[in-house]
């Protein structure tokens, strides 16, 4: 079971992370569902591990229906047609996940809902059960109403998230991410920062409900991704697809010492100088929660990055990425040094117009001239460590 398990998430270091988080809502597009999705689901039972599942039909209701814009009338005479419909994804991935050695029950009756005026049987949700969500197996919840109204799957996910607060929530679907333009997946969205106007369709719809989400439950990692990647996105901090999350990251005068120091020592695993932040700081940037920064001071008239770190919770979850975008609108000059070492080298390289090196440090540069920038580097490589 371990080995499977191992060879899905294609590394180890981040598995204890999560081993004991069995808070975790996956929402399946009814497409998604195979019998690889049920034995996947079954390991996480195995590990006890056990996930609240919500799940649609939109391929299964555009037959009936036709194809969704917008909100769908649901005539009716069609109320046999798509409870059937609904309910027999349900079997199919009740029955795929047992058979394969889980625990899984379908639940009918956790979502109370109403009709939206003229749109026939299609519903919205008026509450959740809560003491129908039963973390002792997994629970299947149909994108239906307690009598059996038409109800958007997102939106019963999002009042679901809201009420047992997971740390995490997976969307399951064929692109395996957030598109963009040129159809490769993004892999990471700070709704507090980027400009999403390419998103379009039912994705943008999606987004917009996530936003909603993540202000209502800040501490749930949101993940868009494939089926087949779905045990890594459980198990590791970041593993393939879309990560969104909704960072406020801002340019500082006044910050908390000790909640930096205590993030800037876990990031480095190492100790913070005594007298570090005594003289020399000319900027600051800070994740308001305190789970990254980057502090700037200035030598021979060039701006230094001193200090760009991510706390280790938040590591490859994008953070780093929002506070570079938000350094980069602000410096469009800097120089740097990193530990030959140091895992954002590579990051560090394709973002620099420049770069050199001796035997303790690696100096890079942007839009600096490269013959001020060697010299420079000169100085930089014999500054006194702040961290050892």
């Amino acid at each position: 079971m371990l080995i499977d398990l191992f060879k899905k998430i294609g590394k180890g270091d981040e598995f204890k992370l999560f081993l004991n988080n069995s808070t975790i809502v996956i929402k399946i597009s009814g497409a998604c569902i195979n019998d690889d999705i049920g034995k996947d689901i079954s390991l996480l039972n195995k590990l006890g591990i056990f996930p609240i599942i919500v799940h649609g039909a939109g391929k299964q209701l555009d037959l009936i229906l036709g194809e969704k814009s917008g909100l769908r009338i649901t005539p009716e005479d069609k109320k046999e047609e798509v409870k059937e419909a609904v309910l027999e994804i349900s079997e199919k991935l009740s029955k795929s996940i047992n058979s394969s050695g889980g625990n899984a029950q379908i639940v009918i009756d956790s979502v109370k809902g109403e009709k939206i005026p003229g749109l026939g049987l299609t519903g919205k949700v008026i509450s959740i059960n809560k003491n129908k969500l039963n973390l002792k197996n997994t629970i299947i919840i149909p994108s239906l109403s307690d009598d059996f109204l038409n109800i958007n799957a997102d939106s019963i996910v999002n009042e679901i998230v809201k009420i047992i607060k997971p740390k995490k929530l997976i969307f399951l679907t064929k692109t395996g991410g957030v598109l963009d333009s040129k159809e490769n997946v993004i892999p990471y969205i700070n709704l507090g920062d980027e400009i999403l106007e390419d998103i379009t369709g039912g994705m943008a719809f999606k987004i917009d409900e996530i936003k909603k989400l993540v202000n209502d439950v800040p501490d749930c990692a949101v993940t868009i991704t494939s089926p087949e990647n779905m045990i890594k996105e459980i198990f590791t901090i970041k593993g393939s697809g879309t990560y969104i999350k909704n960072y406020s990251i801002n340019w500082e005068k006044e910050f908390d010492k000790s909640k930096l120091k205590q993030m800037l020592e876990s990031s480095f695993g190492k100790s913070l100088s005594k007298n570090y932040f005594d003289s020399g700081i000319e900027d600051i940037i800070v994740e308001k929660d305190y789970k990254g920064a980057a502090i700037i001071k200035k030598y021979y008239g060039e701006y230094y990055l001193d200090k760009f770190a991510v706390g280790k919770e938040s590591q490859g979850t994008g953070l780093g990425k929002a506070m570079w975008d938000k350094l980069n609108k602000k410096y469009d000059k800097l120089i740097w040094r990193s530990l030959p070492e140091n895992k954002f080298n590579e990051f560090y390289f394709k973002n620099s117009t420049g770069m050199i090196k001796n035997t303790h440090w690696n100096v890079f540069w942007k839009g600096i001239a490269d013959e001020k920038a060697v010299l420079l580097a000169k100085e930089i490589f014999v500054i006194e460590k702040t961290m050892v």
